[in-house]
């Protein structure tokens, strides 16, 4: 067995000692024949212990004399589909993640080879098993366990999405949250479901002061879909943004709402409602004008308000208070809430 282990390419002997982790190929002493296999520990008596990539029905760990076995030497060519490699996550994001095998190789994982109720995060060690080796780029590894189809399927699912008008809205559920954006399993009406990522730019209009507050994991929420591009889903919490008709449409004239103070309530009407928010239709103090604000979900009441659906409905009168006012791009920002006082700053000295 030790001449043909020795025969094999991608593999070498030397004398740095084996340490947990490494991808060896190793005589197996319960049949002698050589497998590949992980490193899990030395031993006190100088012998390595190793757990099997495949058991084949037998013990899943076993103790291998040093001379019985060799390190894997990996690079992009010696990798081979259908093998089941461990690496550690170096970088994730909505496209996946990039994982480095064996400390040598960088593959990639798309999003559409990571379960749903998975999140991975940098320096996480995982196990994926090789799909495809691409003539240019990195290998790609899929986390479903023995679906070597799952990349076939995972490139049709993307081309449904791409299919999708980015004016319709579709059920979707939270994830996990980063600091660049929150990912989401979103649902089509045909059953059609993938994990996709909403951007932090598109989470709601206006800054993002912290992206804990806008949204929890299990929260069910609406969502649009932006663009596919190479298995990646980019989805809007955000109402779209609808081009000017041709003719004689004018932009609304936001002056009149400028400089009034924020304690001052006017009436509104909710002209449409968003898992982020609503659009209020304000009339100006003296009634001489009207434009379209957004209440953000987290401006319509006291506490935790999942969606704006939960609180508001189309045609419903309620009462805002005006928070910013950007004329030249036309948006106004809008509050149902309380204006809270910091006591601290009003309060006189001696009073109570």
């Amino acid at each position: 067995p030790l001449v043909a282990l020795a025969a094999r390419g991608g593999e070498e002997a030397d004398d740095v000692p084996y340490k947990a982790e490494d991808l060896v190929r190793a005589v197996n002493p319960e049949d002698g024949v050589i497998h590949s296999a992980v490193v899990t520990a030395r031993n006190a008596d100088g012998t390595i212990k190793v757990r099997w990539d495949d058991p084949r029905g037998g013990p899943a760990t076993a103790d291998v004399a040093p001379e019985e076995m060799r390190r894997i030497v990996l690079t992009a060519e010696t990798l081979a589909i259908g093998e089941r490699y461990s690496g550690v996550v170096q970088v994730s994001g909505a496209f996946g993640a990039f994982v480095l095998v064996g400390d040598q190789v960088e593959c990639i994982v798309p999003m559409s080879m990571i379960p749903d109720d998975t999140v991975l995060e940098a320096g996480q060690r995982v196990e994926a098993r090789l799909v495809a080796k691409p003539r240019r780029g990195r290998p790609v590894l899929t986390m479903f366990e023995g679906e070597l189809g799952a990349l076939r399927r995972g490139e049709a699912v993307a081309r449904r999405f791409a299919e999708v008008s980015p004016n319709d809205w579709h059920d979707a559920v939270v994830t996990g949250i980063k600091r660049y954006g929150i990912f989401v399993k979103v649902t089509l009406a045909d059953g059609s479901a993938a994990n996709g990522m909403v951007h932090i730019s598109e989470i709601k209009e206006g800054k993002v002061e912290c992206i804990q507050d806008e949204a929890e994991v299990g929260q069910s929420v609406k969502v649009r879909v932006l663009e596919v591009s190479d298995g990646k889903i980019s989805l809007s919490f955000r109402a779209q943004i609808v081009a000017a008709p041709e003719g004689d449409y004018e932009q609304p004239d936001f002056t009149p709402f400028q400089g009034l103070s924020s304690d001052q309530w006017l009436k509104g009407k909710v002209a449409r409602v968003a898992s982020f928010g609503a659009f209020v239709d304000v009339t100006s103090p003296d009634g001489g004008s009207s434009a379209e604000g957004l209440v953000h979900v987290t401006a319509i009441r006291e506490g935790f308000t999942g969606s704006a659906s939960e609180a508001l409905e189309v045609g419903q009168e309620v009462s805002v208070r005006v928070l910013s006012v950007d004329v030249d791009n036309g948006s106004m920002g809008l509050s149902m809430k309380e204006e809270t006082e910091d006591l601290w700053q009003t309060r006189k000295p001696g009073e109570r």
